[in-house]
């Protein structure tokens, strides 16, 4: 029921955008998690944690996963139902010149159109990736762009390219690219014959363009190094960081890190002198307790000794609680009722464990497990997303970021605060941009933000209600985490089996602001 106005408004604006009708009904397949989607036999292939969704070139069929958030789900089914209008449009071009060898522009095109038909105007990640790349060096020419060919940067690269298009020849250059598709074999000749412009000259003036957009931010913006120190290799993959000051008060960091194709756990120690040393934690991939460590949905917490983090073990998510100084499990725990569990997060007792979770039925809500009574409590019940929760350190509240205020504005989120007893829910930021990632500062006196209100990603301070921007970087911030040391109660240090969780119930209070 939700995806059904998605799709009809899209067929409505993808008809106009792209003046085609279809000959035959489009299949779309929506799946409850991506747990259940990466099931599917539609196609041959193995379907990795980071595909949001295909579209089967061979039969035109369309499958997408639910992953908790309706905003991201309306991205990703416009962004596939605009590959099928495409493969139409094209098909139906070349039946009419006598041709029927159907040859795809290059990928880059591709994608690059999806994203330019699913987003309607460039958001803030996708300025993000493009001025990172450009600024640093990394914006390949459109000649050279095969290095990255199925990259994510590929995909917001092109997305740039088929913006100034559109911004300089008219969004109808981009339907009258496909149009003339049946004229030649090469896509420079196409574009030749359509913009005026081969592959060479529309690179040109497009890097030009981007020189003029973003070379002007250099003189206010500053740069990471400068703010920062490099924790990790050039050319390394790290997210989701968790930091504390360990009894020798050395600064160690903990990430999700890529390590032989499959996502694992790594620390990084940062003595007084400076002197850095990086070693694996954890394996992911190896076995079937740790077959998957998500590396983007959810958040690693460090409560003294103790890791808490997600992965997949079986047909579910399982949460981990980690002796990060015997490197051993302490404690795992599975529900019955939950599919895929996001970024956990500890009471300051370590008796209850709050987390964002999809259930069997694919309704994404938090929820809170008290250890000590074996007892799984949803805390909400709606269609709003609800992401990164983090517990106070001192009381039973925690922070939390969400789409409920934010009227349907793509990519746009609010930092709630809720009283995980009452579930009493309390909006702290609301606006048409995106406020997400809240982290707690020790002493509670108030918490740390990502936020692109400005345009750009940076790192905010909310304290006695007024807001501070704290840094001005020109990449890009997210996930801001503090360091301090916590000696935690032993309440959690005993491993071994454990009885089943008691039955699931709700939380007494319905949960809107």
């Amino acid at each position: 029921m939700l995806c059904a106005p998605i799709v009809e408004a899209a067929f409505a604006e993808y008809g106009e955008l792209f003046d085609v009708e279809f000959r035959n009904r489009v299949p779309l397949v929506i799946f409850r998690s991506h747990y259940d989607f990466q099931q599917t036999n539609i196609l041959p292939t193995l379907i990795s944690d980071y595909t949001a969704g295909f579209t089967d070139l061979i039969k035109g069929r369309i499958a997408i996963p639910f992953s908790g958030s309706i905003a991201d789900m309306r991205h990703v089914v416009r962004h596939e139902l605009a590959h099928a209008f495409m493969l139409e449009k094209l098909d139906q071009v070349l039946s009419a010149h006598g041709k029927y060898n159907l040859s795809h522009p290059p990928l880059w095109f591709v994608e690059g159109l999806a994203e330019f038909a699913a987003a309607g105007a460039a958001d803030t990640q996708s300025r993000m990736y493009v001025r990172d790349a450009l600024i640093s060096g990394g914006l390949y020419d459109l000649q050279n762009i095969w290095r990255i060919e199925g990259s994510f940067l590929m995909y917001k690269h092109g997305e740039a390219v088929l913006r100034y298009i559109a911004a300089n020849f008219g969004r109808e250059a981009v339907t009258r690219i496909m149009e003339n598709w049946w004229m030649a074999d090469d896509f420079s000749l196409v574009l030749e014959k359509t913009i005026g412009m081969d592959i060479k000259d529309l690179n040109d003036a497009f890097m030009n363009y981007m020189k003029r957009i973003y070379y002007p931010s250099v003189l206010d913006g500053i740069f990471s190094s400068e703010i920062g120190v490099r924790l990790t290799e050039p050319g390394t993959f790290h997210s989701r960081p968790a930091a504390r000051m360990n009894a020798d008060g050395v600064l160690e960091v903990f990430s999700l890190c890529g390590r032989r194709g499959a996502i694992s756990i790594c620390t990084i120690r940062r003595s007084p002198d400076g002197t850095l040393r990086q070693r694996t934690l954890l394996d992911g991939g190896m076995s079937s307790s740790f077959e998957s460590i998500p590396a983007l949905r959810s958040k690693m917490e460090i409560r003294g000794d103790t890791l808490l983090f997600v992965s997949k073990s079986k047909d579910r998510d399982v949460v981990y609680l980690w002796d990060v100084e015997r490197n051993r499990k302490i404690n795992a725990f599975s529900f019955d009722e939950l599919r895929m569990i996001s970024s956990p997060t500890l009471s300051p007792d370590m008796r209850s464990i709050v987390f964002s979770a999809i259930d069997t039925n694919g309704m994404a809500d938090l929820y809170r497990y008290r250890v000590d009574r074996r007892e799984l409590i949803r805390l909400t019940r709606d269609s709003f997303s609800e992401e990164s929760p983090d517990y106070h350190p001192r009381d039973e509240t925690i922070l939390f970021s969400s789409d409920r205020c934010t009227d349907g504005r793509p990519a746009a989120a609010g930092l709630y605060l809720m009283n995980v007893d009452t579930g009493t829910v309390t909006p702290i930021t609301c606006g048409a941009h995106f406020d997400g990632d809240p982290e707690w500062l020790p002493d509670g006196s108030g918490f740390l933000f990502a936020s692109d209100k400005n345009g750009i990603l940076n790192i905010y301070l909310y304290r006695n209600g007024s807001i501070l921007r704290q840094t001005n970087v020109l990449g890009g911030l997210k996930s801001p985490r503090t360091s301090f040391r916590y000696t935690p109660p032993s309440t959690l240090q005993r491993a071994g089996p454990r009885p089943p969780p008691r039955k699931l119930r709700n939380s007494s209070q319905k949960n809107t602001p």
